[in-house]
């Protein structure tokens, strides 16, 4: 029995470590910015889209439901395309600030007074060049794979709700599934 507790203890032990690992990457303001993404865009939109099918999709038929299913990961593509045009526009824009302030310190340093030192450290221009080309890149690089395992995700649960869920449930099963992608994204 003290064999089983030790390797129960190292067990638990290693399955701290992997939660420790795992928490010292969270971003709490990136979890937040995902929360926002998704209570004030993404879920509005769907919840629309939904309606939207309701009104002229109304008949639960092979055909009718394929198309939701179909439409649905379709207006996905441009949604994460969005998504990953705000995000790099976050953290570009993030840069430019923290490179403006870090310039102003250093004048000040130098003997420069606040006002001086903010006002030459405020004129550096908006790098929009810099920031499409960063939003390309991420689009490059995440966007493919974001949508086929969008694909994967989506169309099941979609296919499932279509089917399954009454129409006015739709939305609290999309609203917790969302929950789940966009701890996802935030990943990604």
């Amino acid at each position: 029995t003290s064999s089983s507790m030790a390797t129960q203890e190292s067990a638990n032990s290693t399955i701290l470590d992997v939660i420790r690992e795992e928490l010292s990457f969270w971003d709490p303001k990136r979890t937040m910015t995902m929360a926002a993404w998704s209570v004030c865009l993404y879920t509005p939109f769907y919840i629309g889209l939904y309606r939207l099918y309701d009104r002229y999709l109304p008949k639960q038929t092979p055909a009718s439901i394929a198309a939701r299913v179909a439409l649905s990961f379709l207006t996905s593509i441009p949604v994460n395309a969005a998504f990953y045009t705000y995000g790099a526009a976050v953290h570009h824009t993030m840069e430019w600030m923290d490179s403006r302030k870090k310039l102003q310190v250093e004048l000040e340093e130098l003997g420069l007074d606040y006002v001086s030192a903010y006002q030459a450290a405020t004129s550096i221009p908006y790098p929009e060049e810099a920031f499409w080309a960063k939003a390309q890149h991420k689009l490059e690089t995440e966007l493919h794979n974001t949508v086929v395992t969008s694909g994967s995700c989506w169309i099941p649960f979609n296919l499932f709700t279509f089917t399954m869920v009454p129409s006015h449930l739709r939305p609290i099963s999309l609203m917790v599934f969302s929950a789940f992608w966009n701890c996802y994204l935030s990943l990604s």
